[in-house]
């Protein structure tokens, strides 16, 4: 599979990675690990604004440097 980092994700190519958020979710479960309802909501407003892979990594270490500074810096 080829996947375009910078275009925005729209069709099957997001419902594709929505697919794979819901079986990264499955597999957290697995080892009794959720994410939070603010968590949630981060992905659910990537998914929303249709942002690219390369554009929901930025938009990710924009709220961990809000929410988990020390990560964000890794």
């Amino acid at each position: 599979m080829s996947i375009n980092r910078t275009t925005s994700l729209t069709g099957q190519a997001l419902r594709d990675m929505l697919a794979r958020q819901d079986d990264a979710r499955m597999s957290l479960a697995c080892e009794n690990m959720y994410l939070t309802d603010k968590e949630e909501a981060v992905f659910a407003e990537m998914a929303r604004l249709g942002l690219s892979y390369d554009a929901r990594i930025d938009y990710l270490t924009a709220y961990l440097s809000q929410s988990a500074p020390a990560l964000a810096a890794e």
